[in-house]
């Protein structure tokens, strides 16, 4: 990288002694050089945002599969419950039904995290 020493050109600023530098064109005339430098922040400053967006996603990937792992806990505590009640004779007449509601529900809960799990992995 060239570091650039400044003279003072006749009538104008303070010009880089640099090829690719300032051109001095006339008093307050600068031609500027620096697109590619500009174009490559732009393009650094596009990258940091595009990991910041998938930062972002993977963060709600794991927050959405902690409350699915949650929901299915809920769900089994209630099965659970269910199962009891019917087991000690104090279940409901639609025991049954409501067992294969929740077996039905834990069960593709259960499959959309191993897809997830499949699709992450």
């Amino acid at each position: 990288m060239l570091i650039p020493t400044y003279r003072r050109a006749a009538g104008a600023d303070l010009t880089p002694d640099v090829p690719g530098g300032y051109a001095p064109g006339g008093p307050g005339e600068k031609k500027e050089c620096t697109v590619g430098f500009l174009d490559k922040v732009k393009d650094t400053a596009n990258k940091g945002v595009e990991k910041g967006k998938q930062g972002v996603k993977l963060g709600q990937e794991k927050i959405d599969a902690a409350k699915l792992k949650k929901r299915v806990g809920e769900l089994k505590e209630e099965l659970g419950g269910v199962v009891y009640a019917q087991r000690t004779g104090t279940g409901a007449a639609d025991a049954d039904a409501e067992i294969t509601r929740l077996v039905g529900e834990i069960q593709a809960a259960e499959q959309e995290l191993a897809d997830d799990a499949t699709a992450a992995g």
